[in-house]
């Protein structure tokens, strides 16, 4: 446990998540500097073994949510003696200490064997997990993946556009005829939201009343009915969805409002558009996906209701991200699911101090004192109501647009049970078992 946090928090390149860590555990940013060619012999000063069980990790502050950081799923624990013998190459030689271990890993696919010291047993006592082997195979497109799901050479289909729900469950001809395969659907609102970015230090975001402008002018009923086809939910409320524990339903979100839109832009200096700077919406995916059709959505919307002009640029995703941190972009469309379920791991996102520059630029003191006091806060329901008034901040000042937040749905073979879904979008197979069903 000491050498994965000791990794978590390291330097090296092949570590993504210090940022969940560096900054909060004593020791951790001193720790990340000089461990960018290894690990320092000296250890983490924050992280003590004190005896077999037990591990004492000392903080640089109080931080309620630290217990659901640790369930980040890039804070696994790594075995020792692995990182010893593989270094960085380790990724490569992933030591299993869940339900399944690596068995195979090519190009084609994952295979997945179940891991025969396991800890875990259901409630009868049964040893876990009961899947014998678990083959994870790599679609070229979602055709495809839908084709092998209808032949039966798959069990499990996730994320199912609403345009491609009809050719997957096949015509209503195929039903009567017996020949579509029995199965079922399981959904559950995600821990998502897709949302518009500026880059608040540049002209012409910097000014408040145009982003309020453009928030306004989001009709974002008509881009969830009219351009995604029903697929989403428009986030009537802030930037965090619906959690337990999170008041969200206080947060009061933007109503489209295309007068009131028109004349903040006019008070911005420019009436009915006239003289507005042109602008460049950057999308990242592929052509015609659903982000795409979103980023279209917007833009077409923003010409026809504020009367300026947006150039539509799809990059692939990687790309965008690269544009924006180089400051290359200022106005886009992105979105954020939660690593863990906490309202920080949102908000934290929009927090900007001396060593946590934001990639949208923004940066308000009354958001920065109000979400540095929710985290040292430790009574949960007052937390909580930091949480909303940041929350509600991000919302008066737009230094992002939340707009539709996504259900996580999944298809399955009938003959799989005890499948769960879950709002952070990830699979857990530890429960799951195969039981076909009866021919009739």
């Amino acid at each position: 446990v000491k050498k994965t946090l000791e990794i978590a928090c390291s330097g090296l390149e092949i570590n993504n998540v210090s940022y969940l860590l560096v900054n909060r555990i004593v020791g951790g940013e001193d720790f990340f500097i000089k461990s960018k060619n290894g690990l320092p012999k000296e250890g983490l000063k924050g992280v003590k073994v004190i005896d077999k069980y037990t591990v004492e990790i000392s903080l640089n502050a109080p931080f309620s949510s630290f217990p659901k950081v640790l369930t980040h799923n890039g804070l696994g624990i790594i075995s020792s003696k692995a990182f010893d013998k593989y270094g960085k190459n380790i990724i490569n030689h992933p030591i299993g200490t869940g339900p399944f271990q690596l068995d195979a890993f090519t190009k084609e696919k994952i295979i997945l064997k179940r891991n025969e010291n396991y800890w875990k047993k259901d409630e009868l006592g049964n040893q876990l997990p009961f899947l014998s082997n678990v083959e994870v195979l790599f679609a070229q497109n979602k055709r495809s993946e839908f084709n092998a799901f209808r032949n039966g050479e798959t069990d499990i289909v996730i994320q199912i556009p609403v345009e491609e729900v009809e050719y997957v469950l096949g015509t209503l001809k195929d039903a009567q005829e017996g020949k579509n395969i029995r199965h079922k659907v399981k959904s559950c609102p995600s821990l998502s939201t897709k949302y518009v970015a500026f880059n608040n230090a540049v002209e012409p975001f910097n000014n408040p009343m145009i982003r309020k402008a453009i928030a306004l002018a989001i009709n974002k009923k008509k881009i969830i009915e009219d351009y995604l086809g029903g697929d989403g939910w428009v986030c009537e409320n802030g930037f965090v969805p619906e959690m337990s524990g999170y008041p969200a339903e206080q947060v009061k979100g933007h109503k489209f409002n295309s007068e009131k839109a028109k004349k903040l832009l006019a008070s911005a200096g420019f009436p009915n558009g006239k003289n507005f700077p042109e602008l460049t919406l950057y999308i990242g995916g592929k052509i015609e996906s659903k982000a795409h059709k979103y980023g279209k959505a917007v833009a077409e919307i923003l010409r026809k209701t504020l009367n300026i002009n947006i150039n539509v640029k799809l990059v692939p995703f990687k790309e965008l991200i690269q544009l924006v941190k180089n400051q290359e972009a200022d106005f886009w469309t992105e979105g954020w699911i939660a690593d863990y379920p906490d309202p920080e791991n949102f908000l934290v996102s929009l927090y900007q101090s001396e060593n946590n520059p934001n990639r949208f630029n923004y940066s308000d003191k009354i958001y920065n004192k109000t979400f540095e006091t929710a985290l040292k806060e430790t009574v949960e329901e007052k937390r909580m109501e930091f949480f909303v008034q940041c929350d509600q901040r991000i919302i008066d000042q737009a230094p992002i647009i939340p707009v539709y937040r996504d259900d996580y749905t999944v298809m399955i073979n009938a003959r799989i049970h005890d499948f769960k879904v879950n709002p952070l979008e990830m699979i857990n197979l530890t429960e799951v078992f195969i039981k076909e069903p009866r021919k009739k």
